[in-house]
């Protein structure tokens, strides 16, 4: 009916069709260039830390260049992230390589005129071993930059316990929620990708919908834009306007800060207690239930399965303190929260 080559809205990681933060993708790249040894890129789930790293790859003048979709765990993990770099020669135990001696090889790859620049997503995953490992392996290698995503937490992870390792960040990113005009671009250029001309079938003001919908959250868009199209299919409806969008949503569009506002009462308490900083559920609890209910368990217990709600709204995220966890308002809840 469109004439697609196929789907331009499933979550499919397509590089060159990244939107947004030109001057920052310089600056990590100009950073790049220029030797620094560590580049970070922040945001919540859903921001496109992913398509941004596999671009900035794609536009990175290494001579050896290599994504990682997870951080390695351990030492022996690095190992195996440089081994076909060290080459070592064939033998026992792969010709001698070692954590200890790894940067030697490298470096004796490398030389002076290579470079390796290694982008590692998922960072906030990373153990404590992992993370020193890298700095104490990449302080000691020559030509070597690392590019390194993840949730908001990483930064906090870093402030708390590797403080070192953050200074030695010369370029960061915090990635947030598009602008409408980057919206309506990123449509534009997934469907001309996929053989379309510029946003048909949808309208202007369908775009609009979608971006009060999503708050300009590229994941959001490009989900709520595949359920858009897939039922234009189902009813041979060859445009997409508000026309359209009134007919089959179950209930009328809600514009993004509606999302807050019309929380059930409870939840949008737990978001403004959290507003104040991050907070265990008991610390929330102690704020918020005084009176409500008949033991301090109960209320835990209550502020927990709240919490649950929240989280799967994607408006509170949750960070691990040791055996215990502390949450706070999502990068989604705070741009809401101030539209709202």
């Amino acid at each position: 009916m469109f004439r697609w080559k196929e789907n331009p809205f499933t979550f499919s990681i397509i590089p060159s069709l990244f939107v947004g933060y030109e001057e920052q993708q310089r600056d990590i790249l100009a950073s790049i260039e220029s030797g620094s040894k560590f580049s970070m890129i922040t945001g919540p789930t859903g921001s496109g830390k992913t398509t941004m790293l596999r671009f900035l790859e794609t536009k990175a003048g290494g001579t050896i260049v290599k994504y990682l979709p997870k951080p390695p765990r351990n030492a022996e993990d690095w190992i195996e992230v440089f081994r076909d770099i060290a080459k070592p020669r064939v033998g026992l135990f792969g010709g001698g390589l070692n954590i200890y001696n790894l940067p030697e090889r490298v470096n004796k790859r490398l030389g002076k005129d290579s470079r390796c620049c290694i982008f590692i997503d998922e960072c906030h995953e990373a153990t404590q071993e992992s993370l020193e490992w890298m700095r104490t392996l990449t302080d000691q290698m020559n030509n070597l930059s690392i590019i390194m995503a993840g949730l908001p937490v990483f930064e906090e992870k870093m402030k708390s316990s590797l403080e070192t390792l953050l200074r030695r960040i010369g370029s960061r990113i915090a990635l947030s929620n598009l602008t409408r005009f980057e919206v309506r671009e990123m449509i534009k250029r997934r469907i001309e990708h996929h053989g379309g001309d510029d946003i048909k079938p949808f309208t202007p003001e369908a775009l609009d919908y979608v971006y009060e919908r999503t708050a300009g959250f590229p994941r959001d868009v490009i989900g709520l834009c595949n359920g858009l199209v897939l039922k234009a299919i189902e009813r041979n409806i060859s445009t997409i306007d508000t026309d359209f969008i009134e007919a089959t949503q179950s209930a009328p569009p809600k514009a993004a800060a509606d999302r807050i506002r019309e929380l059930p009462r409870k939840q949008l308490s737990i978001l403004d207690v959290l507003a104040e900083g991050d907070m265990t559920p008991k610390e929330v609890a102690q704020k918020l239930t005084a009176g409500e209910y008949k033991t301090r368990i109960t209320a835990i217990r209550a502020v927990n399965n709240l919490l649950k709600r929240l989280m799967d709204e994607g408006l509170v995220e949750r960070k691990s303190l040791g055996r215990s966890y502390k949450y706070g308002p999502s990068f989604l809840a705070k741009t809401l929260m101030v539209k709202a």
